[in-house]
């Protein structure tokens, strides 16, 4: 409960979180991270009862204010979508910068790392997963039509995915090309 109440304190007005509390300028990366960590704990029954609407309008707001440039501490499309598509039942507002065409570029655009390949299989898992996340995706501009796109995709990502998984001697799986080391990639390090 203390450990839920220090990070709620870093909860601000605009739902977003920042780095740490009486900050006023709430970071849509600590959003993210702490959004798709929420994601995991409520599935597995930990997360107790918060209302994220807010907090996942502001990722919305945030991802589509073109005052603000992705170098300047925004997240990258990919990242974005990954944990929105975690929140399918949150109503989309905003007026998105990528519609359906430009919506598959992305997504299929997704450079080949692993990382990244990995963000859109859970991407695409997530939104093809419930009506919710179907209906997410098409308010983004993809319609049902090309749902059968997007599962083909899947199914294809996730083969390119095996085949490139290394057994680790102490068990697991890891991928050795996932990420260069002393590049600061640390959270890259923990996916891969």
């Amino acid at each position: 409960e203390k450990l839920w109440e220090k990070i709620l304190a870093c909860r601000n007005a605009d739902g977003g979180f920042s780095w740490f509390q009486g900050m006023q300028s709430s970071s849509p990366v600590i959003t993210a991270i702490l959004l798709e960590r929420f994601a995991k704990l409520s599935k597995a029954g930990l997360l107790p009862a918060i209302d994220l609407n807010a907090t996942v309008k502001f990722l919305d707001q945030n991802q589509f204010d073109m005052s603000r440039p992705y170098w300047c501490g925004g997240l990258s499309d990919e990242q974005y979508m990954l944990v929105r598509s975690l929140y399918p039942g949150v109503p989309f507002d905003v007026k998105p910068r990528f519609m359906a065409d430009e919506f598959n570029k992305r997504i299929r655009g997704m450079n080949g790392l692993i990382l990244s390949k990995a963000r859109r299989i859970r991407t695409l898992s997530n939104l093809l997963s419930s009506s919710e996340g179907i209906a997410l995706a098409k308010t983004w501009g993809v319609t049902l039509a090309a749902s059968s796109k997007m599962k083909k995709s899947l199914e294809a990502d996730i083969v390119s995915l095996l085949e490139y998984a290394v057994d680790h001697p102490d068990g697991g799986m890891y991928y050795p090309n996932a990420v260069m080391p002393y590049r600061g990639l640390l959270e890259s390090e923990a996916y891969a």
